[in-house]
């Protein structure tokens, strides 16, 4: 069964994800040259850029202000919290939209922003003990906000993988939104073989930023999980994405729901849920 350590080293290095995610989506061009890539992995450690580390921050948010997305994942700083305290220290309300639209041509709006993330947010950033930081795991986050980006569903791309790889096998699969007899309150991705007489449920968790959605997922996962033992059924979940680097604490408690009727696969081990479903569909 999968464990902590397994899952969030997949996150790290699952290239699979990446090539999957690409064969739906045209990734875009990455706008990170290498010299403002170095900047942003030291500021993510919490390190404090000199003032040449801050004019190539200048330059690149004035000749790229869609920058500004890369440089909070680098620190993993809400859009929302990012907007709070801006807005507190210019003293007049902003949202991360309007930001974008003057660093081509405010130049004290792009050392606001600079000061903040980099000196009073990277130092103190609450997630920094907690999370081991590498130029890997900045490159993965960074991909897969690209992803989201060209698709505004990613989740259903990602569904649609999972789907495909059942029916390339040869697994009969019922999808979207399959409602569940007693728990009605819920609908499920998938289920098979059929939502009349449903023997394994599916359910897909792909998050590549952290957020209070991920705690009711876990909540869902967790209810489903004692749905399946009480009917007699079977639950694969499928958990992806680099925003559980962040919520380890609701992924615990979904990876602690693994038991023979209840299991937790990625996308880099669909070969193995594949086996689970025509085992549990045979049993």
């Amino acid at each position: 069964m999968l464990t902590l350590k397994e899952f969030l080293e997949n996150i790290t290095y699952n290239h699979e994800l990446l090539r999957r995610l690409s064969l739906k989506i045209k990734l875009e061009k990455p706008r990170v040259t290498s010299e403002v890539e170095k900047v942003l992995e030291k500021i993510s450690r919490g390190e404090s850029p000199d003032s040449t580390d801050e004019e190539k921050l200048d330059r690149w948010l004035e000749s790229d202000p869609e920058g500004l997305e890369d440089l909070l994942i680098s620190v993993f700083l809400t859009y929302t919290t990012f907007e709070s305290m801006l807005s507190s220290k210019l003293k007049r309300p902003l949202n991360h939209k309007t930001v974008i639209s003057l660093l081509s041509r405010d130049s004290s709006v792009r050392r606001a922003v600079i000061e903040l993330v980099c000196r009073e947010w990277a130092p103190n950033n609450p997630l920094l003990s907690s999370i081991s930081m590498s130029r890997e795991v900045l490159r993965v986050l960074r991909v897969q906000r690209a992803l989201r980006r060209a698709s505004e569903k990613l989740g259903e791309v990602v569904e649609d993988i999972v789907r495909e790889e059942l029916e390339k096998a040869g697994v009969p699969v019922d999808w979207p939104d399959v409602p569940l007899a007693g728990l009605e309150s819920e609908r499920v991705d998938m289920c098979c073989p059929s939502r009349q007489n449903p023997k394994v449920i599916i359910e897909v968790k792909f998050h590549n930023s952290h957020g209070t959605k991920m705690q009711r997922d876990a909540e869902k996962l967790i209810k489903l999980a004692k749905y399946v033992e009480r009917k007699n059924l079977w639950l694969a979940a499928v958990v992806d994405g680099a925003g559980w680097w962040f919520r380890r604490r609701d992924l615990e408690k979904i990876l602690s729901l693994q038991s023979q009727r209840v299991r937790v696969f990625q996308i880099a081990s669909l070969s193995d849920l594949v086996s689970y479903v025509k085992a549990a569909l045979a049993s």
